[in-house]
């Protein structure tokens, strides 16, 4: 081969090294730019999950929930301009909460006997508001659950993912949703929900199906209005905690500061009646028939207080008012300036020394 057959075919070689040279950059660069392209729709999609899952749901239901609990209080106290309606107090509390915290109204109430005047979706509506004054054209100012899963949906269109939630809260009326309140403690009540849904990218290329997670909130009860006082005596009464044992010369205190106690703490034991939970609080019938405890490993979780809900000057435990016949006798406890109705089981409790 002469020198001019070894020049060409040295720049043959040459010329096809260089094609080869540049389709493996573009392959290599296209894999790369491919990878990277997965790596963010992954990180797009988990992050996104993560957010529903351990802040935005749970921050949503526990503001919803004390907005629920103020409206369900309202709600009582405005059944004292109606004196045929005797039972102010719900028959089926768990049941007017879901309704109240999923749609905004007692669509699901209608059901049973809890479904109170149009007054009531009035206070309901204005409590569930943003800044608390409801607009009829504006309903998904409501801070309730379903607003929330119908925010989340428009988030996730808005940066190319599609989220889908099980009953789809745009379809279905709040009996879809299973709700329940607990309580294991005096203080806190215990809200949750199970939520199914499907989070995926546009082209589908990363999908999550998530069943049955659970939404679950804690809700301190400190500084939500009592049931009980607006059912007797139409009052915003904020429940606030007495800490640590009650003795003879503390009842005065937690009567003049309508200080709510947990009767048992403290190694203090009691028998017979037992105070109801907060949730109890608002139950007409659990409230009246005795069956006053709740689900924790000592089947109790009540809260009492001695300021009296009537006008007259006699103290006595709050709920026991409604107890008939009315266990309790009137003595002075030392220390104090009042007439204390009390039971045998608390005068040992508070330490109630009679005079």
């Amino acid at each position: 081969m002469g020198r001019k057959g070894f020049i060409f075919t040295f720049i043959s070689i040459l010329f096809v090294s260089v094609i080869l040279i540049a389709f493996f950059i573009q392959a290599a660069n296209t894999t790369r730019a491919k990878t990277e392209e997965a790596r963010v729709k992954v990180e797009t999609v988990n992050t996104f999950l993560k957010s529903i899952e351990n802040i935005y749901l749970n921050s949503a239901m526990k503001a919803a929930s004390g907005r629920a609990f103020d409206a369900m209080t309202e709600c009582i106290i405005i059944q004292s301009d109606e004196p045929s309606k005797k039972n102010k107090l719900f028959e089926e509390p768990n049941t007017v909460f879901t309704s109240i915290i999923i749609n905004g109204d007692l669509t699901t109430a209608t059901k049973n006997k809890d479904k109170k005047s149009n007054k009531c979706d009035n206070v309901i509506h204005n409590a569930m508001s943003k800044n608390g004054i409801y607009d009829p054209n504006d309903p998904e100012k409501l801070v309730i659950i379903s607003n929330t899963l119908k925010d989340l949906i428009k988030a996730a269109d808005s940066i190319g993912l599609i989220l889908d939630f099980n009953p789809d809260p745009n379809k279905n009326l709040p009996d879809s949703y299973s709700i329940t309140m607990t309580q294991t403690d005096p203080w806190i009540v215990n809200v949750s929900m199970p939520l199914s849904f499907n989070l995926k990218t546009a082209d589908s290329t990363v999908e999550w199906q998530i069943d049955n997670f659970r939404v679950n909130s804690t809700i301190s009860i400190i500084g939500l209005k009592d049931p009980l006082y607006a059912a007797s005596d139409g009052e915003r009464i904020p429940i606030s905690k007495w800490n640590g044992a009650a003795t003879d010369s503390d009842l005065q205190k937690i009567i003049d500061n309508s200080m709510f106690y947990d009767p048992i703490a403290n190694g203090n034991s009691l028998t017979g009646n037992l105070p109801p939970s907060f949730i109890e609080r608002f139950n007409q019938d659990r409230y009246n028939n005795g069956q006053l405890k709740c689900n924790n490993i000592d089947g109790y979780c009540g809260i009492e207080t001695l300021r009296n809900p009537g006008t007259g000057k006699k103290i006595w435990v709050d709920y026991l008012q409604n107890v008939d016949p009315i266990p309790v006798v009137e003595d002075v406890c030392l220390n104090t300036a009042y007439a204390v109705r009390i039971d045998q089981p608390r005068r040992t409790a508070y330490n109630c020394q009679i005079i």
